[in-house]
């Protein structure tokens, strides 16, 4: 019996775009390809969603015996505004089988909590100068939390599926993601010898779609008001949160439906 190992992987990168006018933004994720170390670091995006699967084949009688997902399968994070950490939420991970081979479906997010960290600071300070770096521009984060009507940020997050075939094919979709911020895709390129290779190509969403671009208007006062609760079925943007985060939660608070 011999037994072949195979793994893929597949990114999505959650990113915002300057002309928000938000004053944290990133530089547009537009290249053709990318790096594993880029995908799996912590500068240049919001979060990448990383997704990285294996499957176990008994080549003689084409059947799948072992299947998983890599330690590296996971949500990759910037530090959010103020160099604030965002907060990570349980990635969702589900595998089925079916006869031609295994899909792979993970959902990763996060959310930003610095209008409330520095809310907190402010506070705290109270009667008082606030010390640090969270002082310096307090007020200017609580105007801004102010203009959206944040005391939190919906999550963003998005949903990947990945299928890898007996035969040593594998294929991947992005299925849904946040109203905003802007999102591109890469799925991992294949060396001559069909060998994965450390860089990911961009992928289009759908034909012709090449990223998906959130602007200020109308993705991101659609996100602030849409961006909580349960999850809408369907494909592409989505309104609510896989979590079912409500307005006002401050943290995790998830509640997953089962």
């Amino acid at each position: 019996m011999a037994i072949l190992l195979r793994t893929f992987a597949a990114a999505s990168c959650s990113w915002i775009n300057p002309a928000t006018g938000l004053p944290e933004n990133d530089s547009p994720i537009v290249a053709a390809s990318l790096s594993r170390a880029f995908l799996t670091g912590t500068q240049g995006f919001r979060f990448c969603n990383f997704v990285e699967a294996w499957v176990k084949v008994d080549d003689v009688r084409r059947t799948i015996v072992d299947r998983g997902f890599s330690n590296s399968s996971r949500i990759y994070r910037s530090p959010s505004f103020l160099k604030v950490p965002s907060h990570e939420f349980r990635t969702l991970q589900d595998m089925g089988n079916d006869q031609k081979g295994v899909r792979f479906t993970q959902i990763a997010g996060a959310r930003t909590v610095t209008a409330e960290v520095v809310g907190t600071s402010v506070g705290a300070g109270v009667g008082g100068a606030v010390a640090g770096p969270l002082g310096a521009v307090a007020g200017g984060v609580i105007g801004e939390a102010a203009a959206h009507q944040v005391g939190n940020f919906p999550p963003i997050w998005s949903k990947i599926l990945m299928t890898i075939y007996i035969d040593g094919r594998f294929e991947a979709e992005l299925l849904q993601h946040s109203l905003f911020p802007s999102l591109t895709f890469y799925t991992q390129t294949l060396g001559a010898n069909g060998t994965p290779t450390s860089l990911f190509a961009r992928t289009d969403l759908r034909p012709g779609l090449t990223l998906y671009d959130g602007r200020k208007s109308p993705e991101l006062a659609d996100w602030h008001n849409r961006g909580w609760g349960m999850c809408q079925q369907g494909k592409g943007p989505s309104g609510g949160n896989p979590w079912c985060i409500t307005k006002g939660t401050t943290g995790g608070s998830e509640n997953v439906p089962t």
